[in-house]
């Protein structure tokens, strides 16, 4: 199942207040996202991926993904199974002249709460899963 989701950006939109719009999930694994900046950004638009008010993505703590004309591809394999199911799209503009937006695109495979458990998770996508005597 993939989520879209689009935040529009006014002209000034400072990083340290930035606009967000919500997006509200079932219970699952995020196996892809596409974080899309359009023509025209010319970097000076960032994003980031927040839940239950924790930064998401990028993975590193307080950076945004800034970029122009180009798509962030990734499959990052995150368990979503605590509510609220809730991810948060943030960005700011800098530009003082245009507005501009972000688009945002989330693939899910649900989970049926009663059939998978995050040891069932933990034992299928995690590295030490694979390695013996890691983890253990």
């Amino acid at each position: 199942m993939a989520y879209e989701l689009q935040l529009l950006l006014p002209k000034d939109t400072a990083k340290a207040s930035p606009l967000n719009v919500e997006l509200e999930l079932q219970p699952g694994i995020i196996t892809g996202v596409r974080f899309r900046f359009p023509r025209g950004c010319m970097y000076l638009v960032g994003g980031r991926i927040m839940f239950q008010s924790k930064q998401l993505y990028p993975i590193n703590a307080d950076y945004w993904f800034i970029s122009n004309n180009e798509t962030i591809v990734f499959e990052p394999d995150t368990l979503i199974d605590k509510a609220p199911y809730t991810l948060t799209l943030e960005g700011y503009n800098t530009d003082d002249t245009y507005q501009h937006a972000l688009y945002l695109e989330i693939d899910m495979d649900f989970l049926d709460a009663q059939l998978f458990t995050t040891e069932d998770f933990m034992s299928r996508f995690m590295l030490s899963s694979f390695l013996p005597g890691v983890g253990q």
